[in-house]
């Protein structure tokens, strides 16, 4: 039956003032059926009825439940008192207080308790099930969650006493005005160690109603024992069944909201056929409950925190927004907001060079420098091998300006040697490569400007410019330029060509060209292909590397951001 709960029924009334009456003694005399002023029913079941009375001695509104005049056997009575002793002992803030007991005038026992306010949890499935908007935003799945464990809480206290509820189901729970929870009707308690009271009366009740006799309980509720009659297999496993079913009902009080798998394994669990596949305590019950309530209250605050920083994000720009960001969805993956605002911002070069990456451009840049500055060396020992070929194949006019070319490259490789070992190499590019060009002015004076040195000097400056900032670069490409050509404006040394017979007469004032001359300038002029060859193609490598990096790096973070 519904107990005091049943105020679902009626909303309106309230309890009346702790003053009324004021400083008048004469309703302390009043006693037995005069006590209790009938005011209305809020609920009737199957043994008896709850009405709301007015305790006029102490003026307040007060539940009294008493037994329908059908049930005036001894062993009706006998039930009835258990259940008001079984009520009134049980001190647990969700079993509801008894106040008084006693006999009225026909002698029918009657006992007043604390009245309740509020709505069952059966009310509260049905207007969730109806889609009432209002009930929804109250009663979220962690609310009822919540009251389900008070239940268990309760049920597991009752079970300490020794004491088995048998009919637990929505509609013996309230939850009060203030989300204060109570478990009703306590009618068919039983005291472990006891025998059943018999029942003089059995009825056919309405669907869902309590059924009086061997097979105690609410059908759709009750454990396979407890349908079965099996009264003295019944232990704390009987009333954790019945929990199950409450938090089944609880869990699918809509179509549309998907149940997790964790709470689906708990009530299945808890509703198993055989009591030892069961969870062994109502305790155990709503303790499952409550580590998968913390997981979700950490899941709901995770969430909170990811939004903070989401705002963050919004906010900021370059790395603080980045880190906002990461932030965010290390707290919760699945934040569109936070994806698609990464997205934005991996898709923009940053304003600002984070600090890690400024250190790791400037480690890349000094590799690149010292690889442009060993390249530099390869290629003035090249030439001094070159240099050397010529001498011994060819005629050499002036010894002094061949020792003094010697000189020069093999100094200039030894500076460059140790400039490749600073650590500010990067800077040091302009000057290691306008060395290189001091070389080419230098061979390019000597050797004549009108062949090989060209190439010499175009190799030079395409190579240094690969690895050089933007504005040496063009500083190397002037001055390489003016190295190569102006010793054919500018001829401290002598002619280097001369019109002969509608011929062109090509001279050096190094060396003297003879009979093997074109086999020399052939060979000298093939031998600046070989060096720039391989290390463009080093370049070429590196360039890939570093493209196919970024293409994966790209398609890694398209799919975090998907």
């Amino acid at each position: 039956m519904s107990d005091p709960s049943t105020d679902g029924l009626d909303q309106t009334a309230r309890p009346t003032s702790a003053l009324s009456g004021g400083d008048d003694t004469s309703a302390l005399k009043i006693d037995g059926d005069a006590r209790y002023l009938d005011l209305l029913e809020l609920g009737a079941g199957g043994m008896g009825e709850v009405r709301l009375v007015k305790d006029q001695r102490i003026q307040r509104d007060v539940a009294l439940k008493r037994m329908h005049r059908v049930f005036d056997s001894p062993e009706d009575t006998r039930r009835f008192l258990r259940e008001v002793r079984v009520q009134g002992q049980l001190d647990h803030p969700a079993v509801v207080p008894v106040y008084d007991l006693g006999l009225d005038a026909s002698g029918s026992v009657w006992f007043t308790m604390k009245r309740v306010r509020g709505q069952t949890l059966g009310d509260i499935i049905q207007k969730l099930r109806a889609g009432d908007e209002a009930m929804r935003a109250r009663f979220t799945r962690f609310k009822l969650l919540s009251v389900f464990n008070t239940v268990c809480a309760c049920v597991d206290s009752a079970h300490a006493h020794g004491i088995l509820h048998r009919d637990l189901k929505p509609g013996n729970v309230m939850v009060g005005e203030f989300d204060e929870v109570h478990v009703l009707d306590w009618g068919l308690a039983r005291i472990v160690g006891t025998p059943d009271l018999p029942s003089a009366a059995k009825r056919e009740l309405a669907k869902g109603g309590t059924e009086v006799g061997t097979a105690l309980g609410t059908p759709g509720y009750m454990s396979p024992e407890q349908a079965e009659g099996l009264v003295d297999q019944l232990d704390a496993r009987t009333d954790v069944f019945s929990l199950g079913i409450i938090l089944r009902d609880l869990l699918k009080r809509t179509d549309d909201e998907p149940v997790a798998d964790d709470l689906e394994a708990i009530w299945r669990k808890a509703t198993s056929r055989r009591p030892q596949d069961r969870h062994a305590s109502a305790r155990a019950l709503g303790d499952a409950v409550a580590q998968f309530l913390d997981g979700e209250a950490n899941e709901t605050r995770r969430k909170e925190l990811a939004a903070e920083q989401l705002a963050i994000a919004q906010k900021e720009t370059g790395p603080s927004a980045l880190r906002a960001l990461g932030r965010a969805l290390a707290l919760d993956p699945t934040n569109t907001s936070a994806l698609k605002r990464l997205s934005a911002l991996l898709s923009e070069p940053p304003k600002e060079i984070p600090p890690e990456a400024a250190e790791t451009l400037q480690t890349l840049a000094r590799r690149r420098a010292r690889e442009a500055t060993q390249a530099s060396a390869a290629r003035l020992a090249t030439w001094t091998i070159a240099l050397a070929a010529g001498a011994m194949v060819l005629e050499v006019k002036s010894f002094p300006l061949l020792a003094c070319l010697f000189v020069l490259l093999l100094v200039n490789i030894g500076v460059i040697a140790l400039l490749a070992r600073r650590p500010n190499i990067a800077a040091l590019q302009l000057p290691i490569g306008l060395a290189g060009v001091l070389c080419v002015g230098t061979l390019s004076l000597a050797i004549g400007p009108l062949f090989i040195i060209p190439t010499l000097a175009a190799t030079h400056a395409m190579l240094m410019s690969a690895h050089a900032e933007k504005s040496p670069r063009r500083w190397l490409a002037f001055a390489s330029v003016i190295a190569a050509g102006l010793p054919a404006f500018v001829t401290p040394l002598g002619g280097y060509v001369e019109a002969h017979a509608g011929t062109l007469v090509v001279s050096s004032p190094l060396f003297e060209f003879g009979t093997v001359a074109p086999l020399i300038l052939v060979l000298a002029s093939l031998l600046p292909i070989i060096t720039p060859t391989f290390l463009v193609g080093r370049l070429r490598d590196a360039f890939v590397e570093a493209e196919r990096s970024v293409v994966l790096q790209a398609a890694a973070l398209r799919q975090l951001i998907s």
